[in-house]
């Protein structure tokens, strides 16, 4: 500290950064921070955890982990690259794929557990390994970034622990990757794989499925899927099939076996078959009932189902005791529509009664629902005593299962107000804003937050239109100057009053409330045939026929067929052109047309042309787009991608997200942010996901160029010489 150098500090857990930032900040003596640094983390909503990040950042300190709000954490990446914060105490969350100006890294010989743990399971403490020492170490001396060498350092007891650690990290190579065994995914992997197959060549029996199965999981992620041989795997896979076919996620009809509908909405957003079953039970019965579902029960059976597991919220031994969320679910009116012969009943009770689980599970649709409703943050953080990251994080894992919920309910047949209530629940999750504030949800993409959206709805601002008739000084008494020039800046950079009510896109309501509404959706029902869906202001679950003008201009036309299935029409484009597929009328992000948008030729690596307009990607980027690219419209999961970009080695997710965010920053340059976000999305705690037709994309190599939907990967080539 005496050479005026920065520090970056590894520790194994949040709590831990946070008592050493504050010890380093009231010991060090460090100055603080400029101003302006502090004043860019006061525009972020208030919480608990910013007010000790502002008080260790007028010290020279900052911290940095998974309970910070994304933005925030941003910020602290920048304001250390630029040498304003001189000591940084982190996590893992800086380990990997962020490039940071700093000459020395200190580790912990202790950090938390690599891979995770398992669902709803706090994470374990292990010893430091090789590989996570070099991994840490390499934030230190970045080439291009700091001059001269970085230094490494592990602390030591006494002299006898010092060598200790010399042998180890220094003389010792790095330890072999164990393969991750997944057979809590297999049936994923099943799915994903029969699902691929079938779509090049029917298969006829269970032992073709049980083979064509193997083979793809065999060259896709070696023998590290369920067992090491070959026997254990076609085993596993066998039992995977039963359990699918008996789910209603796999069909077996005129000696055909096939992915149902259901089946390929779990593939698609990567669902464990338990939890699309569950979600298709609970619409299953609401057909039955006529009854619409409230918000928190839509909150409460995403957070209910398996899935929902994968997202750690922790619960203290008080609230279990006293059963705190389920006694305040016994206060609410739902809770007379949650029988025990219904589903939700079914899920809280169990055939032993309320289980440990199903209090984390209530805790989560709670906390969601308050996040919703638009409490502040520092409300939120006392009384469900986690951070405003967590929060964030929850509202996303949320938003992902809505969508899942969604798209299931549109699989069944069901129609109008109930089915896309939950997409826009989804999009409400993502930015914590109250149902009359949706409409000002651009101006939350563009760093305005949560808390000021709220005042500005509450205050009869309802849309980003409203906003734009705002005198500035009307505006600046309401949300405080700087705050107003932020709003203005976001207004005069593109976020238009259209864009607050999405291309295409009617009026509904949910609940009360008036929302937008995609006009008309088709997505594949159970039987194999298509659903046709319509926007109108039709009754909950009738049939309908529409036409819906997309926002290209072209037309989709869907014919009503008995018990609300349908036919998919030709989209009628502009200049004559025809194009066939599924998608969402009204989402502009999404092409369904023959138009090519995407090109990438093999014998150029690096090389992309995107709607029309030529870049370069470097490696990996490159090689991650690629892999999408012949993967279009399906959930590529992380351990996939692992295996592709880093053959022989094992990254966190946060360096594929980095990868990922290179690819959508060059899109973004050329279609505007909103469409290159929805057009490469993180399906959270699962994978990555290219919205685009394969129609829409042009893989060559020196031979030419065909379309994505007639190039075979690598993977697909392989199982059609087996």
């Amino acid at each position: 500290m005496e050479r005026g150098e920065q520090v970056l500090v590894f520790v194994p857990t949040r709590a831990l950064s946070r008592v050493w930032a504050v010890r380093f900040a009231e010991e060090l003596g460090l100055p603080a921070v400029p101003e302006r640094v502090r004043a860019e983390v006061g525009l972020h909503e208030p919480s608990q955890l910013l007010a000790l990040l502002d008080r260790c950042l007028s010290a020279g300190v900052a911290f940095h982990n998974a309970d910070l709000p994304r933005g925030v954490r941003t910020l602290v990446e920048w304001a250390f690259r630029e040498g304003e914060v001189r000591v940084l105490v982190a996590t893992s969350t800086l380990a990997q794929g962020v490039n940071l100006t700093c000459r020395n890294v200190i580790s912990l010989p202790v950090m938390v557990a690599e891979g995770g743990a398992p669902a709803g399971v706090q994470p374990t403490i292990e010893p430091l390994s090789i590989r996570r020492f070099r991994n840490q170490g390499g934030r230190a001396g970045r080439f291009g970034l700091t001059a001269g060498f970085g230094r490494s350092i592990v602390p030591a007891l006494d002299a006898a622990w010092a060598l200790r650690w010399e042998e180890r990290f220094l003389g010792a190579a790095c330890e072999p990757l164990a393969p991750p065994r997944l057979e809590r995914a297999l049936a994923n992997v099943v799915l994903d794989a029969l699902q691929f197959v079938a779509s090049q060549r029917p298969i006829g029996s269970i032992s073709q499925a049980v083979g064509e199965v193997c083979a793809f999981a065999e060259q896709m992620f070696g023998a590290r899927v369920h067992g090491a041989t070959r026997e254990e795997l076609a085993n596993g896979v066998e039992e995977a099939m039963g359990e699918l076919t008996e789910s209603g996620l796999v069909t077996e009809a005129g000696g055909v076996i096939a992915v149902s509908g259901l089946g390929e909405v779990a593939a698609m957003f990567g669902l464990q078959p338990r939890s699309a079953v569950q979600f298709a039970e609970f619409w299953r019965e609401r057909m039955r009932t006529s009854a619409e579902p409230t918000e928190f029960e839509l909150l409460a059976i995403a957070a209910l189902v398996p899935d929902s597991e994968a997202f750690f919220l922790p619960l203290t031994r008080a609230e279990m005791l006293g059963q705190v969320y389920y006694q305040r679910l016994v206060g609410l009116g739902e809770f007379s529509r949650m029988g025990s012969e219904t589903v939700l009943g079914g899920l809280l009770r169990g055939a032993s009664g309320v289980r440990e689980a199903v209090h984390a599970s209530l805790k989560k649709a709670f906390l969601a629902w308050g996040w919703v409703a638009g409490q502040p943050l520092v409300e939120l953080e006392k009384a469900y005593g986690v951070y405003g990251g967590l929060i964030q994080g929850l509202g996303g894992h949320m938003a992902w299962l809505m969508h899942a919920l969604a798209a299931t309910g549109r699989c069944l047949g069901v129609v109008g107000n109930g089915v896309s209530g939950v997409d826009v629940l989804a999009e409400r999750l993502t930015w914590g804003l109250p149902a009359q504030a949706r409409g000002l949800s651009p101006l939350a993409e563009a760093g305005v937050n949560r808390q000021v959206l709220v005042r500005l709805a509450r205050e009869g601002f309802e849309s980003v239109g409203d906003l734009a008739q705002c005198e500035r000084g009307a505006l600046a008494r309401l949300v405080g100057a700087r705050m107003a020039e932020v709003v203005e800046a976001a207004l005069k950079a593109g976020v238009s009053p259209a864009e607050a009510t999405r291309a295409g896109f009617g009026e509904g309501t949910h609940n009360g409330r008036k929302h937008a509404e995609p006009q008309a959706v088709a997505v594949r029902g159970e039987d194999g045939t298509a659903s046709a869906l319509c926007g109108e202001a039709k009754p909950e679950y009738e049939a309908v026929a529409c036409t819906a003008t997309k926002g290209d201009g072209g037309q989709r036309v869907l014919k009503t067929l008995p018990e609300g299935r349908g036919e998919v029409g030709q989209v009628a484009m502009p200049g004559g052109k025809r194009a066939e597929g599924i998608g969402t009328g009204g989402d502009a992000a999404r092409v369904d047309s023959a138009e090519v948008v995407l090109e990438l030729d093999e014998s150029s690596p690096g090389q992309v042309r995107f709607m029309g307009q030529g870049f370069f990607l470097s490696v990996l980027p490159y090689r991650l787009l690629l892999h999408l690219a012949r993967n279009p419209r399906r959930v590529v999961p992380y351990a996939e991608l692992d295996e592709v970009l880093w053959p022989d080695a094992k990254v966190e997710q946060q360096q594929i997200l980095a990868h990922k965010a290179a690819v959508v920053r060059r899109f973004r340059a050329i279609c505007g942010e909103e469409r290159a976000n929805r057009l490469l999305r993180t399906i959270a705690g699962h994978g990555l996901y290219l919205d685009l037709a394969p129609e829409a994309i042009r893989l060559g190599g020196g031979s030419g160029y065909t379309s994505a939907s007639e190039v075979a990967n690598p993977i697909a080539e392989r199982l059609a010489r087996l």
